[in-house]
């Protein structure tokens, strides 16, 4: 792994920001001037990014311990990945409550809503 200072994102990243954007904008919290701004820069500085893959075997597990959603349990998996790079402080964001907990269960640093 790129162990400079890049930022590292998960794979789908890429198609669940272009759908929150997508959401926002078709529901009137975003302008065309905004969203095409959002866009445009997100599409640019995904470009920098390292890109981290899951585990689809790990994730699946974690569907099954935790009771999680498909989804939740590729995020989770990705930032296990992730935090078994030592050269990082991971911070886990999630605004589900059942994820929090499963990721706490999986020694991660969770940063919920607030804190």
């Amino acid at each position: 792994m790129d162990r400079g200072c890049r930022n590292r994102s998960y794979r789908i990243a890429y198609p669940e920001t272009v759908s929150a954007l997508d959401r926002r904008f078709t529901i009137g919290d975003l302008s065309k001037k905004e969203y095409a701004l959002l866009m445009n820069v997100f599409g640019r500085d995904r470009l920098n990014y390292v890109v981290i893959d899951f585990d689809e075997i790990e994730a699946g597990a974690l569907v099954r311990r935790y009771g999680l959603r498909g989804f939740d349990a590729v995020h989770l998996s990705s930032a296990k990945l992730l935090n078994d790079d030592e050269n990082i402080t991971l911070f886990f964001p999630s605004f589900d409550e059942k994820l929090d907990k499963a990721a706490m269960a999986e020694g991660l640093n969770v940063l919920t809503p607030g804190a």
